[in-house]
């Protein structure tokens, strides 16, 4: 678990923020490293963390949160819709109730990263 959390924090959530700043996809080489490491996670993480709440699940949930609830603002969370299997995690880990007592506002965070991360124009 906590290779995966560190390849989690090390590949995905590193190429999430400037996809965020920038407003668009990694690129194509980005999205290959990406998309590799993603298929390998699925594969593993319903093999670790199963339907519980863990550490795994703690700790990419908040992420994952955030990435879904700012779509409008960069596509990123669409490499993670491509691999099925986690994705399907990921939403489970969601509703899990430690996450769901742990996760931000989601109103305020949306709000917070606009302001922080998007580009004025």
């Amino acid at each position: 678990m906590k290779l995966a959390m560190k390849q989690w924090d090390q590949v995905i959530a590193k190429a999430f923020y400037p996809a965020l700043r920038e407003g668009k996809m990694p690129d194509a080489d980005e999205q290959t490293k990406i998309s590799r490491e993603l298929e390998v996670m699925g594969r593993l993480l319903v093999l670790l963390a199963g339907d519980t709440e863990n550490m795994l699940a703690i700790h990419v949930a908040p992420f994952w949160a955030r990435m879904d609830w700012l779509r409008d603002l960069t596509p990123y969370a669409t490499l993670i819709d491509q691999h099925e299997e986690l994705h399907y995690w990921l939403d489970r880990t969601l509703v899990l109730p430690a996450i769901q007592d742990t996760l931000p506002d989601e109103e305020e965070t949306v709000r917070t990263y606009r302001e922080r991360f998007v580009q004025q124009s």
